[in-house]
């Protein structure tokens, strides 16, 4: 009988390890938010690095990393809408260029 419950076990443990790394997944997100919340009351927050990752800083240093990666946003905007516009302008050059041969 002891053998057979300890066998059963066996069985199902292995059934259940995609449940249970679920669960420990689930439990280590919480664990972030939750240890997020306890570093905001005391004026800290999880910052993103440069380099990839995180790191706890202030909430000053968040509010910075968060404008320079607007300011990254914004410049990848403006330099696709001046390729999109220089792109347009030598179309548009290429086509006149294309009329003229061929009114030639």
């Amino acid at each position: 009988r002891e053998t057979e419950l300890r066998s059963t076990r066996k069985r199902r443990n292995s059934l259940f390890l995609g449940q249970n790394i679920s669960a420990a997944v689930s439990a280590l997100g919480w664990l972030f938010v939750g240890c997020g919340l306890i570093l905001n009351q005391f004026g800290l927050a999880w910052v993103p690095q440069q380099s990839g990752g995180i790191r706890v800083g202030t909430l000053d240093q968040l509010d910075f990393q968060k404008e320079l990666m607007r300011e990254k946003r914004r410049e990848a905007k403006q330099t696709s809408a001046v390729s999109s516009s220089a792109t347009k302008a030598s179309a548009e050059r290429w086509l006149k260029q294309d009329r003229v041969e061929t009114l030639s």
